[in-house]
């Protein structure tokens, strides 16, 4: 059994940039297979590890072709060995350890390699296959002291040191974990796990130039990997780099390797950069994607096109979008079209739409605002009122509506009135000229008969 190294190590939310214990479920090192590890460590070492008795070694010789093909029946006659009186070397120990790592009975091979370590200290690979059962069964705070004493008996393995580095950043232990995978990476700079690790821990600590030169190397090393342009991309967003990325975005639409969420990304970013053919262009090769919301995204493109004035556009994407909205997204889309008619003037049009929000939102406060205002414009000071009224128990619009019954106050006169809903505003969002209108109509409001 390999051990778990299909999780991802790189999983971001677009900015900020999360450390990836954040992000998701801790991953670890993906081309570490422990069951190789084991299998190679079968031979032993002369003249630094412990022998196995003449009759151990007839036996291991019996034994260890069976043990790969069939583990069970090797384990069955080493235990036939145990029902014995004769204690076990610690070679034997260790050996009967391995098949039983390999056998996954990972509570027996723990037994047995610790055996060989009491019996013989500086029994190295006993302390490196035990320090990889422990990270084999996510005891990474075990794992450490296992990986230490084998580094400080000399192993000076990259895997060796990269898993020490991965342990200590899952327990906490970011420098510490820094300096032994550094080691790692310094010793096989073509490993991308110990990148990604050493990824995992700047990002964390937010030392964005650091993580930037690893996100380069990892996409340099692997640029068919999604994750890492990921990587790169939320990176860039996280530093307010949003050309660069753009580019990486770019980059990786190309390549192929660009999700949904990515597509409507880089749409999102050409809008925000005001490049709206780019932009919609974007959009439209990501509105047959499923069962990604790409509505959500062309409603925001929508208001950026009424804020900028291109209402013919605006109204064209809407009509797109009719029928392929969600009944929530048919409230924006609705307000979206009513801010359309009133920028062209178009105020029974605009009533309209707001009069059928209200039918389905009695609530809406945007809703609320627009007709209030427009009845306001037609001085129907009377409908105007109440609507500003139902809207200043909104929190949302509390602010905005008392500022319209503040007008609607000093235009009938009533100063004290208008003051109050002034100062109501003032409480929820300072403005200085808020603060200094409501001085001026003190003083006038003072000097009234």
């Amino acid at each position: 059994m390999a051990i778990r190294i299909t999780k991802h190590l790189i999983t971001f939310l677009l900015v900020p940039v999360l450390g990836l214990a954040q992000a998701g479920a801790a991953p670890g090192p993906k081309e570490i297979d422990g069951q190789e590890m084991i299998r190679n460590s079968y031979q032993f070492l002369l003249n630094r590890e412990p022998e196995m008795t003449d009759t151990e070694f007839a036996i291991y010789e019996q034994v260890l072709p069976m043990v790969f093909d069939k583990p069970e029946v090797a384990i069955l006659i080493l235990e036939t060995m145990l029902a014995d009186d004769e204690p076990e070397s610690p070679a034997f120990s260790y050996v009967l350890a391995n098949v039983y790592y390999s056998s996954e009975h990972y509570d027996l091979a723990e037994k047995h390699y610790k055996s060989a370590i009491e019996d013989y200290p500086d029994f190295l690979r006993a302390w490196v296959n035990l320090g990889i059962l422990y990270y084999t069964v996510d005891k990474f705070q075990e794992a450490i002291p296992c990986f230490s004493k084998a580094v400080t008996l000399g192993n000076q393995d990259p895997q060796v040191l990269g898993l020490l580095g991965y342990c200590l950043k899952e327990t906490n232990n970011p420098l510490a974990a820094e300096a032994a995978l550094q080691q790692a990476f310094t010793a096989d700079p073509l490993n991308s796990d110990w990148i990604e690790a050493l990824l995992d821990l700047y990002l964390t600590s937010k030392q964005y130039d650091r993580a930037e030169l690893l996100v380069r190397e990892l996409v340099k090393l692997k640029p068919e990997t999604k994750s890492y342009w990921k990587a790169y991309s939320s990176l860039l967003l996280s530093t307010e780099r949003k050309v660069e990325a753009i580019t990486v975005l770019e980059v990786q639409l190309n390549l192929g390797l660009a999700d949904p969420e990515d597509i409507l990304l880089l749409g999102d970013l050409y809008a925000e950069q005001s490049l709206f053919r780019e932009a919609m262009a974007t959009y439209e090769s990501a509105i047959q994607l499923k069962p990604i919301d790409v509505a959500k995204h062309l409603l925001r493109y929508a208001r950026s096109l009424v804020y900028l004035g291109s209402y013919e556009k605006a109204e064209l994407l809407l009509a797109r979008l009719d029928g392929q909205v969600s009944p929530e997204q048919l409230i924006e889309l609705l307000l979206i079209r009513a801010e359309v008619y009133q920028a062209r003037e178009d105020m029974d049009g605009a009533l309209e739409v707001f009069n059928e929000v209200l039918q389905r939102d009695p609530l809406n406060g945007e809703a609320l605002l627009g007709v209030g205002r427009i009845y306001s414009r037609q001085n129907n000071r009377e409908k105007a009122r109440f609507l500003f009224e139902q809207a200043v128990k909104i929190p949302e619009f509390t602010f905005q509506a008392s500022i319209e019954l503040a007008n609607i106050a000093l235009m009938e006169r009533h100063y004290q009135e208008g003051i109050n809903y002034l100062r109501d505003a003032l409480r929820i969002e300072y403005r200085p000229e808020i603060e200094s209108h409501i001085l001026r109509l003190e003083s006038m409001n003072a000097a009234l008969p």
